[in-house]
């Protein structure tokens, strides 16, 4: 099982922006799609295609070198990619930061459906309201410790700040 992993700098870690978006998206299961050591094109645009339109990236994505692409349709790439290679585990590093309203929503919807699918995703954000919006659990580090753990009602911005600000109890020794 794979576990994809969409990194908080998608141009310099998440992509190699002289590819094509298909290049890219293929790229952690490329041999899934060789025989003798060359690939099938038709087979990989099919997967990536399949992969491309779940995260709404247009078509041209296939041929377009991913760096012609507004930054919402490189992160789009970037997370086709690991759908592709059929991760059941995203890790995604602030995943909507530098881009547009609309493709955050897209981005939120993706997110939902592929829990409501059976995926899981390990969340990284700097932006509290999606946190309080997206998780269904939250941890919240100071000073490199477990501060705070909380699930349901209790995913509030006032609960996430408090801790995150250094105004709570190490939850370790807390429970000690």
């Amino acid at each position: 099982m794979a576990i994809g992993l969409v990194p908080e700098d998608r141009k310099t870690e998440g992509l190699f922006l002289k590819l094509s978006g298909r290049q890219n998206a293929s790229l952690p299961v490329v041999a899934r799609f060789t025989r003798f050591g060359l690939i099938r094109t038709d087979e990989e645009a099919k997967a990536v295609q399949s992969a491309f339109s779940t995260v709404e990236v247009d078509r041209s994505a296939l041929w377009t070198r991913a760096g012609a692409f507004s930054g919402g349709n490189q992160q789009k790439i970037a997370i086709a990619k690991w759908l592709v290679a059929e991760s059941r585990i995203l890790l995604l590093f602030d995943p909507t930061r530098g881009i547009d309203v609309g493709t955050k929503h897209e981005l939120y919807v993706m997110m939902r459906d592929y829990v409501a699918a059976g995926g899981s995703i390990l969340l990284h954000s700097t932006e509290i309201p999606e946190l309080v919006h997206q998780c269904d659990r939250v941890l919240v580090l100071y000073d490199g410790h477990l501060v705070a753990e909380l699930g349901g009602d209790e995913i509030t911005e006032g609960a996430i700040m408090r801790p995150a600000l250094g105004h709570g109890e190490l939850v370790r020794e807390a429970a000690e």
